[in-house]
């Protein structure tokens, strides 16, 4: 009898733990082969929940609490982040037009043009399944 209670208490252990990890994916943006320095990633799920990440210099990504399931991806590449914006969470917030960030406030004065359609998630091409946990998913773009 002791024995089917400690089965029971271990696969609810093992249950709660599964049901506890929050999706994050990680991986590098490359343009052409090269890392992409500066941008961002979304990460749109079919609930319409939108995530995002900020690329590192050396091309680097992470979207914490990433929508489960297929999402559709896009990436924008811009030379300078305004300040304090968040590096990840929700939708990205659109700063003004008007306020351009100091120079000396920049994250990263590396801008890399890339095609318009990534900044599009109907028209980007760039999928992944997000599952349970952390995963890894490069993104590469093509001219």
């Amino acid at each position: 009898m002791s024995r089917f209670y400690l089965l029971v208490a271990t696969l609810g252990l093992v249950v709660v733990g599964c049901e506890t990890q929050k999706p994050s994916v990680s991986g590098t943006v490359r343009f052409q082969g090269q890392p992409l320095p500066s941008g961002t990633v979304h990460f749109h799920g079919a609930d319409g929940r939108v995530e995002h990440s900020l690329i590192s210099a050396d091309g680097t990504y992470t979207v914490t609490n990433a929508p489960i399931g297929i999402v559709r991806i896009t990436v924008q590449s811009h030379g300078a982040a305004p300040p304090k914006m968040p590096s990840s969470g929700g939708k990205a917030p659109t700063p003004p037009p008007e306020i351009a960030p100091r120079t000396e406030d920049r994250r990263d004065t590396k801008y890399v043009p890339i095609p318009p359609r990534y900044k599009d998630p109907e028209k980007s091409g760039l999928t992944y399944t997000v599952s349970a946990g952390a995963q890894t998913h490069n993104i590469e773009l093509q001219p």
